[in-house]
């Protein structure tokens, strides 16, 4: 009765579409959004699970109008291995967010990565390591502005830059915090977060200021004031992230980090957002349709039990390759708020239409309800082989990443970084 589907169709079971254009496009528009401040992609969680080595070679293509060099100077990632897959694809800055180990210093250094100082003893262990290879040792001071996670407290971040100065192999470029409720517009904390940090700015460029008037201070290294400090009146001042950018964006300073905004992925629906364009699809295969009959149960837990005939489809995914559990269809639950469908789930896509899901999501398969219309689907050309999309758009459908965040009571950032390891990653 159904036929495979061509040959021509992706091999994979499951597999996540990128799509570069977008990804450009939004770069262009958050660059348009902070004026002359440097865009910083932020690639941590091995770009969010997405694969530095996809993403990369795509953000370093971002040209502006008229300008023959890329638009990115520099990225931000986590941790030593992250720095060295990214340096084998970008010669520029590769900054280090949040803390670097001791034991990574040696890799970090010789991978020519900025590191974040929070602290006069962290400083210390890395200018020994720098002194010992005699290099000098790019670094960011980290400020906890209101984060409460990690740096230096604001109260005392003025002190420690002016500590700084005594290690002759460190190198200042730049002093950087992060916003914890940028999420929401006219926040107090976040205002407050902003404040102090403009406030430490100003202090520390007036010491800039200071010692380039005088000609640089000699510390007691032997090193001038105005060496330390990166040779510049000003440093590379950072503090707004994704959510940030779109609510907060008069508070650029001199660069912006955004990490889920190059995917057009937010993580709420807000006002006042960036038109930024989807960059991800999420697809999978039926593996076969069978009519069941009316009184037949489907999946684990007989959580759904068909009321008519009709044509169940299996697909080839499951929770192991990401899809959230909470997409299931559970007795006295339904999602789309009408009544007696009792154990219908959420929704996939196919030929511009909705399809439910069945019952409980497994492992490695999800049932979905064509209906009892042979013809209807036939039309549509569902068959074993066809193509389903879980996240992404069919003609004027669509399902959003943050549709299953909401589902899944979570938010955005995690539903890309639990994609499983059988999900291949496809550049288009």
């Amino acid at each position: 009765m159904f036929k495979n589907s061509s040959a021509k169709q992706a091999t994979d079971r499951i597999w996540l579409e990128i799509h570069s254009d977008a990804i450009l496009h939004n770069m262009h528009v958050m660059q348009q959004r902070i004026g002359k401040a440097r865009l910083i992609p932020v690639l941590k969680a091995s770009a969010y699970g997405l694969g530095i080595r996809h993403i990369l070679p795509i953000i370093t293509r971002c040209r502006q109008a008229g300008e023959t060099s890329p638009l990115i100077k520099c990225i931000a990632v986590t941790n030593a291995d992250e720095v060295t897959e990214a340096r084998s694809l970008f010669g520029g800055e590769i900054l280090l967010l949040g803390a670097a180990l001791e034991s990574e210093i040696p890799s970090l250094l010789a991978a020519g990565a900025t590191l974040p100082i929070e602290s006069v003893a962290f400083a210390a262990k890395v200018q020994k390591h720098a002194k010992r290879i005699r290099r000098q040792a790019k670094i960011h001071m980290l400020v906890d502005t209101g984060m409460g996670r990690l740096g230096v407290l604001y109260s005392k971040a003025l002190s420690l830059f002016l500590d700084l100065k005594q290690y002759s192999n460190l190198r200042l470029t730049g002093v950087y915090s992060h916003l914890s409720n940028a999420i929401t517009p006219e926040d107090q904390h976040t205002l407050s977060q902003i404040l102090r940090f403009t406030k430490l700015s100003r202090d520390i460029q007036k010491h800039l200021k200071a010692s380039h008037a005088s000609g640089g201070e000699k510390s007691g290294g032997g090193i001038s004031h105005h060496n330390v400090f990166s040779g510049k009146k000003n440093l590379l001042f950072h503090l707004l992230n994704s959510d940030g950018l779109h609510h907060y964006s008069m508070a650029s300073f001199d660069a912006v980090r955004s990490g889920i905004n190059l995917y057009g992925i937010y993580e709420m629906k807000k006002p006042g957002r960036l038109p930024l364009k989807p960059a991800l699809q999420l697809k999978t295969k039926i593996a076969s349709i069978r009519k069941l009959p009316a009184g037949f149960s489907v999946g684990y837990g007989r959580e759904y039990t068909l009321k008519k005939s009709s044509y169940v489809a299996t697909l080839t995914a499951g929770y192991a390759d990401g899809l959230p559990f909470a997409l299931s269809g559970k007795k006295g639950h339904n999602h789309d708020g009408k009544k007696g469908h009792d154990g219908l789930g959420f929704h996939v896509l196919a030929a511009g239409c909705r399809f439910p899901i069945l019952g409980r999501i497994s492992m490695d398969y999800t049932n979905i309800d064509l209906g009892p219309n042979l013809r209807f689907i036939e039309s549509l050309a569902l068959r074993p082989g066809a193509t389903i999309t879980l996240i992404g758009k069919s003609k004027q459908q669509e399902i959003s990443v943050e549709d299953w965040a909401t589902l899944k009571d979570s938010h955005s950032y995690d539903i890309v970084c639990s994609l499983g390891k059988r999900v291949k990653s496809i550049v288009c």
